[in-house]
C-alpha cells in the first residue's frame, strides 16, 4: 500500500504512534525521494500531527527545523507549526484557534486535527479542574478556545447535568461562575 493510504488508515484509527513510526521510517530510509511532492507533504503533515498528539512538542519543533525548504511555505504545514508553537508556549486556546482557523485536506488530516483539538481541550479541562474551584464563564471560554455557549455545554457535561451550567444565567448570571469539576474516566469527580 502507498504511504498515504497507510497513513489514512492509521489516522482513521487515531494511531498517532503508528503514524510517527511510519513517517520517521520514511524519513530515515530516504523514502521521501520516492514520493510525489504532494504525498511527501502529506507525510510531513501527518508526522507533525503525530508528534503533537503524542505531546512530543520538541520532536515537532525539530521536524519543523529540518523540513526541506520547499515545504516551509506550504500553508497546512505552516498552520500545523502555528499549533506546535502555541503548544510549545503552553497556550491551548491559541493551539485550538490555529486548528480551527482553516479546513484541513482530506483524507489524512481531518481525523487527526479533530483528535488533537479534542485532546487539547481535554488537557485544558484537566488543568482547569486542578487549578480552580470556580471559574467565570468568559474565562472558561477563553482558556478552552471556545465560544461561551460551547464552554457552557462542556461545563454542563462535566457537571453531569445540563441545568448546572447550561448558560451563564444558570451559573449566576454574567458575573456567575461554573464549578470547575471534571468527571474522570472512572466516573469520580476531579477538581
Amino acid at each position: 500500500a502507498s504511504a498515504v493510504a497507510t497513513l489514512d488508515a492509521l489516522a482513521a484509527a487515531g494511531d498517532a504512534a503508528g503514524i510517527v513510526s511510519l513517517c520517521e521510517a520514511l524519513e530515515l530510509e530516504l523514502g521521501h525521494e520516492t514520493l510525489s511532492v504532494s504525498d511527501s507533504a502529506t507525510v510531513y503533515k501527518a508526522q507533525m500531527l503525530g508528534h503533537l498528539l503524542l505531546r512530543q512538542t520538541d520532536s515537532a519543533r525539530f521536524l519543523w527545523k529540518r523540513l526541506p525548504a520547499q515545504f516551509r511555505d506550504e500553508p497546512e504545514l505552516v498552520g500545523l507549526w502555528a499549533v506546535g508553537r502555541a503548544r510549545w508556549a503552553g497556550d491551548s486556546a491559541a493551539a485550538c484557534a490555529a486548528l480551527a482557523a482553516r479546513p484541513w485536506a482530506p483524507p489524512v488530516l481531518p481525523p487527526l486535527t479533530s483528535l488533537l483539538a479534542d485532546r487539547l481541550r481535554e488537557e485544558e479541562w484537566e488543568t482547569i479542574g486542578r487549578a480552580f474551584k470556580t471559574i467565570r464563564p468568559a474565562s472558561l471560554a477563553g482558556r478552552l478556545g471556545l465560544s461561551p455557549a460551547a464552554a457552557a455545554q462542556g461545563a454542563a457535561a462535566a457537571e453531569g447535568t445540563a441545568a448546572a451550567a447550561a448558560s451563564p444565567a444558570a451559573a449566576g448570571g454574567a458575573g456567575g461562575s461554573y464549578r470547575a469539576k471534571r468527571a474522570t474516566a472512572s466516573g469520580a469527580a476531579a477538581g
